[in-house]
């Protein structure tokens, strides 16, 4: 290899592998971004329609303060049914307030504890919380048959006070083509953004170094 290749060489690689990993890191943040806004603009409904469903039963609000191996009283068992026919909710489960499930249509997880879990505490101070990276949480693992979309984690109150969380899972159809969409989209935009760089950034660097080239040719001749 010629003394004039090993600079154009080692250029490329460096400057493929800069390209490479800001491609990496801006591609994850963009798809994080963008998943969390359709997300977020999908779910503006969930909280008045599980609000109005409650209102409609009022006794089920008794029952989350109620120890975990209670029975389901009719109330409560209306209330889930009510929840269920919201468009695409196929899967609920019913926290207390500390974190304790109170009800699952997967009866094993009844009773557990999953405190811990970072959705759970978001929604139990207040805020609407939801997952949209999956489910390998230990509580989830009976359920990874299923296509899950989103996770939806709703804090319920009694007046003023949060007394559980509901958690309501989604599988619709729109909502995933549009995630598979906008993710397919933003990674061919930055593989062709980063190609077009990197052949701009070689030419540059063969300019540059003809330049250099010719520069110096001419200081020699004077």
């Amino acid at each position: 290899m010629t003394s004039k290749k090993k600079p154009f060489t080692y250029y490329a690689v460096v400057s493929l592998l800069m390209i490479i990993f800001v491609i990496l890191g801006l591609g994850k943040y963009l798809v994080d971004e963008a998943n969390d806004h359709l997300t977020e603009t999908h779910l503006r409904m969930f909280p008045e329609t599980v609000r109005t469903i409650l209102d409609q039963h009022r006794d089920a609000k008794h029952w989350f303060l109620q120890p975990s191996d209670t029975a389901l009283p009719e109330s409560v068992a209306r209330f889930f049914e009510g929840l269920l026919n919201i468009p695409g909710v196929f899967r609920i489960k019913v926290w207390n307030a500390d974190g304790t499930i109170l009800w699952s249509d997967h009866a094993e997880l009844i009773g557990k504890n999953f405190a811990q879990n970072h959705h759970f505490q978001v929604a139990s101070n207040g805020k609407i919380a939801y997952n949209n990276k999956g489910f390998q949480k230990f509580e989830n693992q009976t359920e990874q048959d299923e296509r899950i979309v989103v996770e939806v984690y709703l804090p319920v109150y009694d007046g003023n006070r949060i007394i559980g969380v509901m958690e309501l899972y989604e599988s619709d159809k729109a909502l995933s083509l549009l995630m598979v969409r906008s993710v397919e989209t933003i990674w061919m935009s930055l593989a062709v953004a980063g190609v077009a760089l990197y052949l701009l950034m070689l030419v540059a660097f063969l300019l540059s170094q003809d330049v250099v080239a010719q520069f110096s040719q001419t200081r020699m001749r004077d």
